[in-house]
């Protein structure tokens, strides 16, 4: 069984991740991201040299090397890889999306990690790292674009998560802020849906990463921001 996390940027998925592998319960990683080299050309000549298919049951087989000690497979993958991850392991057998409700911390996330290049928690970027634009003004359209791709990215999301349901596979919707708000509960109902007994005691709830002033401030600042709502196809789970 191998089950896949689908998220849009910004959304909590590597603090998820890593709660995920200290409980065992796979080892979600980016192993299909196109940017990846090694992985994404490992498949690409397989593919060449036995076809698709083919290619698609070897590449599957080499990641089951790195399935938990319960047995399980796991992998994360944003929007924009989605496609790729399917080409290469298939469709999961079940899904967590995951999101994030306050979508103008996510904008403001995702436009600093964009900017200093900083991306996970291990290296995630701290108030001095990131220069605000003197204009205010350039700084609040480029949230405004970031904030319309995240948008963007969700609704696609679901609407591939929406193909998937619809053929059987068992969706679990997650958001960043309730698994902040109850991280042991959280992760035993997630242990639950991948048909694990409760993993509280091993649950690691410590974040390294807190709200800063600096995003405090420049949320504060984006005054034409833009309304934050649910796309309308979350609806239908």
């Amino acid at each position: 069984m191998y089950y896949a996390i689908y998220c849009p940027p910004r959304t909590g998925s590597t603090w998820l991740a890593d709660m995920l592998r200290n409980c065992l319960l796979g080892c979600p990683e980016e192993f299909t991201n196109p940017n990846r080299k090694n992985h994404f050309k490992l498949f690409e000549d397989w593919e060449k040299s036995v076809g698709p298919d083919k290619a698609q049951k070897m590449f599957k087989d080499w990641l089951h090397t790195h399935k938990s000690a319960r047995g399980i497979l796991g992998i994360k993958a944003l929007t924009n890889y989605i496609p790729a991850t399917e080409r290469m392991i298939g469709a999961p057998d079940k899904i967590i999306f995951l999101v994030r409700r306050d979508k103008h911390r996510q904008a403001i996330s995702l436009l600093r990690a964009r900017t200093t290049g900083k991306w996970g928690v291990a290296t995630s970027v701290i108030a001095g790292d990131y220069v605000r634009h003197q204009n205010h003004h350039d700084e609040q359209n480029q949230l405004n674009e970031v904030f319309r791709n995240i948008l963007n990215q969700e609704q696609r999301c679901l609407e591939h998560i929406l193909v998937h349901r619809n053929n059987g596979v068992p969706i679990y919707i997650l958001s960043y802020e309730d698994l902040q708000a109850d991280t042991v509960g959280q992760i035993n109902s997630i242990s639950q849906f991948l048909g694990v007994d409760e993993v509280h005691n091993m649950v690691q709830t410590t974040r390294t990463v807190q709200r800063d002033e600096l995003t405090e401030q420049m949320l504060e600042d984006w005054t034409d921001k833009p309304e934050a709502t649910l796309p309308s196809t979350i609806k239908q789970f």
